[in-house]
């Protein structure tokens, strides 16, 4: 979660931020056409239960780009960066919740800034792209109040782990002063600006 200097409970206000991480080419692909709202919407049956068909349309894209795209930047990528180790984490994946009080009218506009802060802070060149999810909305229990709540928009971004002296090292990027720092980062404009 997002770490937060501000009220005992805010943790609720905050978004939420996963990351996963994938090394081989067949896993970083997969994981692309499962996010890009085209493959989505062409996936006849879908693992994920929380999916709702109705719903792939209102997906979207920040940066725009088709799975080709996604895949032809990875390739590129890979190419120059030849991992030299066979277990090398050559994709680092972030899946953001929306905070919960980001109006629906300032959910892109949320997702835009928070994008835009992945850019800076990962290097433009490494984002394969941003997915806004508003398919996956579905009732929950709450584990931890036991309350029926209801799950919110998110995002998923595909990272090329690239050092900023162009080393291909996902334990660099992901390093955990770097994970508090973007935190930090997301919180600081979420609080300020929404």
């Amino acid at each position: 979660a997002i770490l937060s200097r501000f009220e005992k409970g805010a943790a609720k206000k905050m978004a939420s931020i996963n990351w996963a991480k994938y090394k081989t080419a067949t896993e970083v692909k997969a994981h692309i056409r499962h996010n890009e709202k085209q493959c989505r919407m062409a996936t006849k049956e879908h693992n994920n239960q929380h999916i709702n068909r109705a719903l792939t349309a209102n997906n979207y894209s920040i940066m725009g780009r088709s799975y080709a795209d996604r895949c032809k930047i990875y390739d590129d990528a890979m190419a120059e960066l030849k991992p030299r180790r066979k277990d090398a984490v050559t994709c680092l994946s972030l899946e953001t919740v929306v905070p919960e009080n980001i109006p629906e009218e300032q959910v892109q506009a949320w997702c835009e800034r928070y994008n835009a802060i992945l850019c800076d802070f990962f290097g433009s060149e490494n984002i394969l792209d941003t997915d806004v999810h508003m398919d996956e909305i579905h009732e929950y229990i709450d584990a931890r109040t036991k309350e029926r709540k209801t799950s919110r928009v998110h995002t998923h971004t595909n990272i090329i782990p690239r050092t900023a002296d162009g080393r291909l090292c996902c334990k660099e990027v992901s390093a955990r002063n770097r994970i508090i720092e973007l935190n930090r980062q997301v919180d600081e404009m979420t609080q300020q600006e929404f």
